[in-house]
């Protein structure tokens, strides 16, 4: 071989050298399986002038890794909450999920592919370490859970009921991750099926505490607080009864609606007040009820749907009270006149009656029990008679006083409301209507938002 061929042959052998190193790996092109390892493979777009591929393909494996830890459900408890929400067996893996991902221990880093445009990464773990940290993380979730469950229990046998729940609620937190599994545990010298104990305790204690409405009626007005809160009286029953303190309740209208708030708790004589601050449905009959809130007693930094849906399922005590709803009172001065004479039936009234009835408002012909006092002025004149054709225009105002503190809260003009007929009467009449329409239409909203405001 001569010189210069052994030298192209060289070149030619060097030049092959960058294909070989930027061949797609085998695990790129197709997925390993492996029967002893979870696999993750994560890839990235790159972006030039940027590196954060680097981290986004890292975390992409580690994602897809996650994703092959099976979740199943096979506690009693949880294949009873899903039964009853579908969507709750979703929403229970995916968090499991997530926590698995954040939890990784062992991960090995076995492989990078920077290949065009796209990087590349190859992780997995041993799906026996993996197990044995996951059985550890249960040993010691569980050890800390039992011994929430037993201070729940000694505050219950001291009558500590609030505490008592707490602790139960608490207890349940450390499983949150395993709830899916039966975790069995010595409690008390006895094996037990720990998160079924919490919940039978929880169901238990809850089950001896009556709620009491001090009242059972009120009356109340749309747009208006109501003059007495909706208290309420929680009492353990059975041989230890007494006021229930430091109880977690929750207020919600169950027909009608309302601004309040919406939570409490009771105070040293088992008593919790509700405020409602203003009443904003117009049904005449409006219910509120209370209940008691055991998820309230979950930590803030737990975000844990699938806890707070297991606390929600337990059949907890309520009471009610309902709302005789009646509308503001309101007296309407109107002053309605065609070519400068009174109407006998006047147009616009009748409408803006018939458009706050709607809403709720009630009326009075007595100006001292009004809460408002609408002014309606409308007059016609007459305008121009073009080949038959006869034209009027109606000019109207209305203003509305709150006499609560008598302001005047609303007030608006039109003018030159034009009506079209073939004498001025009914062009008059037209104009009117037209007015009343413009009111319901405009007017009257605004109205309401400024009553009720």
């Amino acid at each position: 071989m001569t010189t210069c061929l052994k030298q192209s042959v060289a070149v030619a052998l060097v030049s092959l050298i960058p294909l070989v190193l930027l061949a797609q790996p085998a695990w790129v092109k197709k997925r390993p399986v492996n029967p002893a390892h979870y696999t993750g493979i994560g890839v990235a777009q790159k972006v030039k002038g940027t590196t954060d591929h680097l981290q986004k393909a890292k975390d992409n494996a580690l994602n897809d890794l996650a994703s092959e830890i099976t979740v199943t459900v096979s506690s009693e408890l949880m294949r009873k909450v899903v039964e009853t929400n579908a969507k709750i067996e979703e929403d229970f893996k995916s968090q499991i999920q997530t926590s698995a991902k954040a939890e990784l221990e062992g991960v090995e880093w076995v492989d990078t592919y920077d290949g065009d445009g796209q990087y590349w990464v190859y992780c997995r773990i041993s799906k026996e370490e993996y197990e044995k940290a996951k059985q550890r993380k249960i040993r010691n979730a569980m050890k800390l859970a039992a011994d929430l469950f037993e201070t729940a229990r000694r505050n219950e046998q001291e009558n500590n009921v609030a505490r008592a729940l707490t602790y139960y609620v608490q207890s349940l937190g450390p499983l949150e991750k395993y709830l899916g599994e039966p975790l069995e545990t010595e409690v008390g010298g006895k094996k037990v099926i720990l998160v079924n104990e919490v919940y039978s305790s929880l169901q238990n204690l809850v089950g001896q505490i009556e709620l009491k409405s001090a009242t059972a009626k009120q009356d109340a007005k749309v747009g208006m607080a109501l003059k007495k809160p909706f208290e309420v009286n929680a009492v353990l029953s059975g041989a230890k009864s007494g006021p229930v303190t430091n109880l977690p309740l929750k207020f919600a209208f169950i027909r009608g609606s309302g601004e309040m708030v919406d939570n409490a708790t009771t105070d040293n004589g088992g008593t919790a007040k509700c405020d409602i601050h203003k009443i904003t449905a117009t049904d005449r009959i409006q219910i509120i009820e209370c209940k008691i809130y055991l998820a309230g007693m979950v930590p803030a930094d737990s975000s844990s749907l699938v806890l707070r849906v297991i606390l929600n399922s337990l059949s907890v005590p309520s009471t009610r009270m309902v709302l005789n709803v009646t509308g503001l009172e309101v007296y309407i001065e109107d002053d309605e006149t065609q070519f400068g004479s009174k109407m006998k039936q006047p147009r616009i009234e009748p409408a803006i009656k018939n458009k706050l009835v709607e809403q709720g408002f009630a009326f009075t012909n007595d100006m001292a029990n009004a809460t408002v006092v609408i002014n309606i002025k409308a007059d016609s004149r007459e305008g121009s008679d073009m080949s038959g054709l006869h034209v009027s225009y109606v000019d109207v105002t209305v203003s509305v006083l709150d006499m609560r503190n008598g302001q005047e809260i609303y007030k608006n003009t039109m003018n030159n409301v034009k009506g079209i007929s073939d004498t001025y009467a009914k062009a008059a009449f037209k104009a009117f209507d037209d007015a009343a329409k413009q009111v319901l239409e405009g007017l009257i909203p605004k109205l309401v938002e400024k009553i009720q405001k």
